[in-house]
């Protein structure tokens, strides 16, 4: 038998290399919470390969958002990069997948968020406004691509959109970040990070 191990390297290593990893999946679904009656599990599993775990949503009827709180400062580590590839898309046009970064909460508690995403009609670049209690949509893929299994990369400077779109300057530690797939949305995410800008100090 064949095992594989993948060695994740500690805090220190970590902010050595100008980048924290918010989650590589490799202890998936702890720290993780969903949405109503559903569990992590119910909504993703996670697939190992040689380069390392990464998650695969379920195919399912009805969609739901799973969240894991982790604080990090988004001041010395404002840039969040992450792979994915949506491999099925469903019949309806306005289908995505989003990834969420809340870097704070409001006066009530409640994260403000930053909602990421690939959709399958909308634009790149189309940012609609959330309003009360709604994240604040930033398109950020859009359609198929032609290689459906190879991977994709982002890179979003999530501090300079929140202070862009939002107005002021995250307050304290970021809440953490999220993830939703809509209903039959087949996609693959991969480890979640969060960095230093090009030219910045490492911390």
């Amino acid at each position: 038998m064949l095992v594989v191990l993948f060695v994740i390297p500690s805090a220190e290593a970590q902010r050595a290399a100008g980048r924290i990893v918010l989650s590589g999946f490799a202890a998936f679904p702890e720290g993780w919470t969903a949405q109503g009656e559903f569990r992590p599990a119910d909504l993703y599993r996670v697939v190992t390969e040689d380069d390392g775990p990464y998650l695969r949503a379920a195919e399912r009827s009805g969609g739901a958002r799973i969240f894991k709180k982790t604080a990090w400062d988004s001041a010395a580590y404002p840039i969040i990069e992450w792979r994915w590839r949506v491999t099925k898309w469903p019949s309806n046009a306005a289908a995505q997948v989003s990834l969420y970064v809340s870097l704070d909460t409001d006066i009530f508690g409640i994260p403000t968020i930053l909602k990421y995403t690939w959709s399958r009609s909308t634009p790149e670049g189309t940012v609609t406004e959330g309003g009360f209690f709604r994240p604040i949509d930033i398109v950020v893929q859009s359609g198929a691509v032609d290689q459906p299994n190879e991977w994709i990369a982002e890179r979003i400077d999530a501090r300079a959109d929140f202070e862009r779109l939002i107005g002021r300057a995250p307050k304290g530690a970021a809440y953490g970040i999220g993830l939703l797939a809509d209903p039959g949305v087949v996609v693959e995410i991969g480890e979640i990070t969060a960095g230093v800008r090009s030219g910045q100090s490492i911390p």
